[in-house]
């Protein structure tokens, strides 16, 4: 039988705090709406009971916070606060967004947020900023089946099997004509990762791309990328027992590596349940470490 694991990325074992319990990250949870809370410490975690948010269907996580996009039944995009509380206090609607968006991607650092549309044709790039409220502050008029955005505000977005750096003013200049997967901006910087059929690519400094030499075992095949504080660019190489795990630094040299024994199905977004175990992988400055979450024992349930 095929695991199922998800793997969730922190960069700090205390990205939030509540009554003095750290918060690692989400999971989604059955059923779907759902969520559970990694609570704990690296190594020392657990997950939390599964939380209701009403009707309203999560989109994408943003990185380090409480927060996500999220939509309800009616079409309606607006942010939802994770944090336990009552459902209609928790949401704020994004006027203006774009209506039953398909297209969700958080910057790195989690300042900027893509929307899209691809019934209604048109990329949206929001600001959210703790102290502010969203402000859009550009709409582009493109159909992208998969985008990524930059701490700055600059859109990466994968159209008919090719990829495009687009500018805001709808200017577009090809990346790639074989885009074959995911794509990233490196936290906190411009310069941005993509997947093809011949392997993974990272935006060169000041000349030509540099090719990602994946750890030996390591394939394309469904290869998850991901950025963060302290982490440039991850790879997730999932294969049918285990997923290798690998840190680049900014020169796309091999920084770590680790091997989770499943089959990871997601990486950082956290759109993708599984039914097997949930890993995550803590990072830093010092190193990293991947360890296994277990789920928390319920009242009147056997161990």
């Amino acid at each position: 039988m095929r695991i199922a694991a998800i793997v969730t990325l922190c960069t700090s074992p205390l990205l939030a705090q509540s009554a003095g319990v750290p918060r690692l990250g989400w999971i989604p949870a059955d059923p779907p709406g759902r969520l559970r809370e990694v609570v704990g410490l690296p190594g020392a975690a657990q997950l939390g009971p599964p939380l209701s948010f009403g009707a309203a269907r999560i989109l994408s996580i943003r990185p380090d916070r409480n927060i996500a996009v999220a939509l309800r039944p009616d079409g309606t995009v607006g942010l939802l606060d994770l944090r336990p509380g009552e459902p209609d206090a928790a949401w704020q609607t994004l006027e203006g967004a774009v209506h039953d968006a398909d297209v969700a991607a958080w910057s790195p650092l989690g300042h900027v947020l893509a929307l899209g549309s691809v019934a209604e044709g048109r990329l949206q790039v929001w600001h959210i900023e703790e102290e502010d409220a969203p402000k859009l502050a550009y709409e582009l008029p493109v159909t992208a089946g998969r985008a990524a955005v930059s701490d700055a505000g600059s859109v990466l977005a994968a159209m008919d099997g090719a990829l495009y750096r687009v500018s805001a003013d709808g200017a577009m200049q090809l990346v790639s004509p074989h885009v074959s997967g995911a794509v990233t901006f490196l936290a906190g910087s411009d310069r941005f990762a993509w997947v093809e059929d011949s392997g993974v690519w990272m935006q060169g400094r000041d000349g030509p791309p540099v090719r990602i030499v994946l750890p030996e075992g390591a394939s394309t095949n469904g290869i998850l990328l991901a950025s963060a504080r302290g982490a440039p660019l991850l790879t997730a190489a999932p294969g049918p027992k285990e997923t290798i795990l690998a840190s680049w630094n900014e020169h796309g040299e091999l920084a770590g590596q680790w091997r989770c024994p499943a089959s990871v199905l997601d990486l950082a977004q956290l759109l993708t349940a599984g039914s097997g175990p949930v890993w995550m992988a803590a990072l830093g400055d010092t190193g990293g470490r991947v360890f296994f979450v277990p789920a928390r024992v319920e009242e009147g349930q056997q161990q």
